[in-house]
């Protein structure tokens, strides 16, 4: 584990951001008057930026997440087939729905909601995470577009893991 920040509030802002990403009410909350200048002053300075990535390091460590695993999921709801959760006909056509002891992990990890029969206990609907959301966070991932160009922000992310905060 890495040091806590020298001054406890701005300690407790990194930890404040980490809840919500919010910086101007995460600077409020670490006992700051309100001040969206300072506040963003404050998240952009460096000292800030390395225990923001620490902070979120270590939350990844303790639940052996991974960007691999990140990206990996985000694939899943990106590219399911939404015809593989119905049964193919002889004739080819679309038959019933698939019930879920049938489906694969890739459709599981895809699939937001259902809805079971409470008679016949059968699935009858099934809805799917948004596949434009899944596909918009794949394209940043890998660099094909922004925050910047998605929002019209100016804000500048940092990504710095522990090993380069230690040089």
């Amino acid at each position: 584990m890495v040091s806590p920040l020298r001054n406890r509030r701005y300690e407790r802002f990194c930890r404040e951001y980490l809840i919500d990403g919010n910086i101007s009410a995460s600077y409020i909350r670490a006992g700051f008057q309100a001040d969206s200048g300072n506040a963003h002053r404050l998240y952009k300075s460096m000292d800030v930026q390395i225990r923001i990535a620490q902070l979120q390091n270590e939350i990844h460590t303790k639940l052996g997440s991974t960007g691999e695993l990140v990206v990996e999921g985000l694939s899943r709801i990106a590219y399911v087939d939404p015809r593989d959760f119905y049964h193919t006909l002889p004739d080819g056509s679309r038959g019933e729905l698939k019930q879920m002891s049938e489906w694969t992990e890739d459709m599981a990890m895809a699939v937001q909601e259902w809805e079971v029969c409470p008679i016949s206990g059968r699935l009858e609907k099934v809805k799917l995470a948004p596949r434009r959301g899944a596909l918009q966070d794949l394209g940043k991932t890998h660099g094909i577009f922004n925050d910047h160009e998605m929002a019209g922000s100016a804000d500048v992310h940092v990504h710095i893991t522990e090993k380069d905060a230690e040089l």
